[in-house]
């Protein structure tokens, strides 16, 4: 079957005054689905594979050629289409083809504006709003706009603190999807991002972003007022209190106060009595990890020593 979008050389839209040209990439590249909004309808999947099935089964329209649109009307279909990778079976050619990209990672719609590539057609659409700067979603409540129905959604919880997506294990509910997504691997144990040059595994896209800097030696965050550098933002904030002396955490039992959140946590042993480091050779504990150390160096080396 020839398909109307593989012979056209590319498709013109006009946004106001602006003409922009969308041609088509037919090389494969790296496609990344995350869960989010059906841009057919109003469907939200909360999960990868559930979105994919909504496009590709509830909105074929979207994705038919002159020829499919014909098939799709006098109900023809195949005997058995099957695809190569997962065996899943299709009713039509076309359906089979546009899954088919989901494994080759193959984005024909190419915006010629900016890097963005997509395998759909109306994707591009909704991207080249980013472009002209049509915001045609307009918040209520407040003067926020998008060009997505989905974060104008997302936006609103903000006004109503909203929580639709509850955690299954706990008692954890969030006005996000994806942050839903990323809370359940904390009771799953699931580690889908690997590192390529270690064996290193995490369960979050930040955290291995930052793991690899490790690895390039990469310090991105750079202190303004000294020549430090580093790879974790976190460690950038507490070498600032060092040139502010700032000390934002605060004893709730005393007038003390320190610059690190770990300080404080050791020094509210004090006041609640915690000694949770002990020693397994003796009954000896401690609330201070060092004290730990130098206990089982001075106490139990000098008696191995004997």
């Amino acid at each position: 079957m020839n398909s109307k979008m593989d012979v056209e050389e590319g498709i013109k839209k006009s946004e106001g005054d602006e003409e922009f040209a969308v041609f088509i990439k037919t090389e494969a590249v790296e496609v990344e689905v995350s869960e989010g909004e059906c841009f057919g309808c109003d469907h939200f999947g909360e999960a990868e594979c559930e979105l994919k099935e909504d496009i590709y089964s509830g909105h074929p329209s979207h994705f038919l050629d002159e020829e499919g649109a014909e098939m799709e009307n006098k109900s023809e279909k195949e005997d058995s289409l099957n695809c190569t990778f997962c065996l899943k079976e299709f009713k039509y050619r076309y359906s089979l083809v546009r899954h088919l990209r989901i494994h080759t990672g193959e984005r024909p719609f190419k915006c010629n504006l900016c890097a963005y590539s997509t395998p759909y057609s109306s994707a591009l659409k909704l991207h080249i709003h980013n472009h002209s700067k049509e915001k045609a979603y307009k918040c209520s409540n407040c003067n926020y706009s998008t060009s997505y129905s989905s974060n104008l959604r997302a936006h609103i919880r903000i006004h109503t603190a909203e929580k639709p997506f509850k955690c299954n294990y706990c008692e954890y509910s969030t006005s996000d999807c994806s942050a839903l997504k990323t809370h359940l691997r904390r009771h799953t144990g699931e580690k889908p991002y690997k590192c390529s040059y270690c064996d290193y595994s995490t369960s979050y896209r930040a955290s291995l972003k930052t793991h690899i800097r490790r690895h390039n030696d990469e310090k991105p965050y750079k202190c303004n007022i000294c020549e430090y550098s580093t790879s974790y933002s976190s460690h950038l904030k507490s070498h600032i209190r060092t040139h502010t002396a700032e000390k934002p955490y605060k004893c709730n039992f005393c007038e003390y106060s320190a610059s690190e959140s770990s300080h404080l946590i050791r020094h509210n042993r004090k006041h609640t009595g915690e000694k949770p480091f002990k020693c397994n050779i003796c009954e000896y504990r401690t609330s201070d990890s060092s004290h730990l150390n130098r206990h089982i160096y001075r106490k139990h080396n000098e008696e191995k020593s004997l």
